[in-house]
């Protein structure tokens, strides 16, 4: 099923993967998109060991995961979305459209 999909105001880390579900990707002209490296949240420290190790495995799944989907999106290379996301930046729309990540830029949403 078609799907068009349209960030407007702020659309910003796990978000940026959602956007990537569409072919057809548009930009209000005040939108911002941010990509970044994920990041992982150890709520109780004292866990045993094999407790982290499994948090770190099913983020490295879900790195994995956002890479792959940034790459096709993208049309980048794998090694050059992990520079990217290391970096972590915000784009603007046209910013964003040279990247590959919007498709247009339009006026309003309606």
């Amino acid at each position: 099923m078609p799907v068009k999909i349209i960030g407007f105001g702020q659309v910003e880390s796990a978000a940026t993967i959602v956007f990537c579900a569409s072919k057809d990707r548009f930009s209000t002209k005040n939108c911002r998109f941010t990509i970044h490296e994920g990041t992982v949240t150890i709520g109780t420290p004292t866990l045993p060991l094999s407790v982290h190790q499994a948090q770190l495995q099913n983020a490295e799944v879900r790195r994995k995961a956002a890479v792959s989907i940034y790459a096709q999106t993208l049309k980048k290379s794998e090694e050059e979305v992990e520079a990217l996301i290391k970096k972590g930046q915000s784009f603007d729309p046209e910013e964003a459209r040279k990247l590959g990540l919007v498709t247009e830029i339009i006026d309003k949403l309606f």
